[in-house]
């Protein structure tokens, strides 16, 4: 570098010193912008994608599946809590996009959120939540036999690892032991070992969560109604699987039940109030009032369905918690004398209730101790008018819908076909409005009993008439 010397006040001259100078000033400028290093590049992709962004990409996802064929790029992209496999991680993206669809039968009537936020955000910065829905994704798939891989080696890998970082968590000494995510971990572990019939694991798992909910402060800590709605779900298939009394609510100062809910809230006014009278109340008189009050209250919420699947408004999820928490525990908390009349009613509307609102992949129900005194009170059952045969009609149908009883055992194919002779009813659809006036949602109760009715009586429709047919 050659050096300039000059005492003089005034500007060299000469251009050759000039641009020497301007030379010298301008090293290191004007040279563009550096090419940066392809790991550069990544970690800014990791390092500045923001948890919206991550949100967008994932849900964008559920609703064009094809694009997540290349699940290698996503993780490229995405910076999950912890390293998780392609074929995991499509689980996952699969199994939102049909959850709602797999897990609650009324799906089509109840406004979920589309995207709720909340259920995937923890995917991000919670390892423990990613390790949680992996390995329960996959188990609800193996139940459909639609899994992408079998039990093997990686969904019990993330299940392993739930166990550890729960561990950790929750001896933890901050906000976190007590997350709404904590507690949705402990939930998926306690629903995922009462799909694999281990009872007692998930009724230990399902008591660690209720003292988690203690710590907090109480049910009403819990500010997502989804989450309540499974957490009672859980705990009603435990209690009817398993024969023991509920987990929670059973303390009614520290939990008492749920009231029943605003008739505002559940009954729309656009809708005809003309068999909101339980039907059961001319049946017997001895109804009793605590039995009449939920059989009302089930009553109403079938009808607002109804009209909800009829004109696609939709109810909101608090209404389903509401109704299913209030009639559900009251029920099972119930006790009348075995074969009696509400007997009858409690364990019909259990059946119908479980059926409307409980897992569809529990445990089968047929398993429980439940079917015993179903079948008890289907045979003891008094038929003295066409009233009390359709509500003979109406119970025998809701045990085949719920499992409780089989549609080609002999009981059920006895009594319904001498309950059905002695009620007038001569084909499906006199039956249908017969079952319309008791407990019943269209929608989801008509095509199975249709099928049931077909199976059983498939020249009825062109003799119409039982002739010999109940003498079978």
């Amino acid at each position: 570098m050659p050096f300039i010397v000059s005492t003089s006040e005034e500007k060299p001259n000469d251009p050759e010193t000039r641009k020497l100078i301007r030379s010298h000033v301008m090293l290191g400028k004007n040279r563009g912008k550096t090419r940066r290093y392809k790991h550069e590049i990544l970690s800014t992709h990791r390092s500045g994608i923001s948890i919206r962004e991550k949100f967008e990409l994932l849900s964008k996802s559920s609703c064009a599946p094809n694009y997540f064929d290349r699940a290698a790029s996503w993780q490229s992209l995405i910076p999950f809590a912890d390293s998780i496999g392609s074929e995991m991680l499509q689980d996952i993206v699969d199994f939102t996009s049909i959850a709602k669809k797999l897990l609650f039968p009324l799906k089509l009537c109840i406004n979920f959120e589309t995207h709720d936020k909340a259920w995937f955000q923890p995917l991000f910065f919670d390892a423990l939540y990613l390790h949680t829905l992996a390995f329960s994704t996959n188990a609800y798939f193996r139940l459909l036999g639609r899994s992408s891989h079998g039990p093997g080696r990686e969904p019990e890998l993330h299940f392993v690892k739930t166990l550890g970082l729960l561990r950790e968590r929750l001896v933890l000494d901050d906000d976190r032991t007590i997350s709404e995510v904590t507690i949705v971990v402990v939930l998926s572990l306690s629903i995922h070992a009462l799909l694999a019939n281990d009872l007692s694991s998930a009724r230990t798992h399902l008591q660690g969560l209720h003292r988690l909910i203690c710590l907090r402060g109480g049910l009403g800590s819990i500010s997502r109604a989804k989450l309540l709605v499974e957490m009672f779900r859980c705990d009603i298939n435990l209690a009817l699987a398993s024969n023991l009394k509920p987990l929670f609510f059973r303390d009614p100062f520290w939990e008492p039940l749920f009231p029943y809910p605003d008739q505002a809230l559940v009954f729309s006014k656009s809708i005809s109030t003309s068999y909101l009278i339980p039907t059961i109340s001319t049946t017997q008189e001895d109804v009793d009032d605590e039995l009449a009050g939920a059989w009302s209250l089930l009553k109403k919420f079938c009808l607002r369905v109804s009209f909800a699947a009829e004109t696609g408004n939709k109810l909101s999820v608090r209404i389903l918690l509401d109704t299913m928490a209030s009639v559900m525990y009251r029920l099972l908390d119930m006790r009348f004398e075995v074969g009696s009349f509400n007997e009858a009613n409690r364990l019909g509307m259990l059946a119908f209730s479980s059926n409307v609102f409980l897992h569809p992949y529990s445990p089968r129900i047929s398993s429980h101790q439940l079917p015993t005194a179903y079948r008890i009170c289907a045979s003891g059952l008094q038929v003295r008018d066409p009233l009390s045969a359709r509500f003979s009609l109406w119970f025998l149908m809701v045990g085949a819908l719920s499992g409780i009883m089989a549609a080609d055992e002999s009981l059920f194919a006895s009594c319904l076909r001498a309950n059905l002779k002695t009620s007038g009813n001569q084909s499906f659809s006199e039956l249908q409005h017969d079952l319309e006036s008791f407990l019943w949602i269209g929608y989801l109760h008509d095509k199975i009993a249709k099928d049931i009715f077909a199976t059983m009586f498939p020249s009825l429709e062109a003799r119409n008439s039982w002739g010999d047919r109940a003498g079978d």
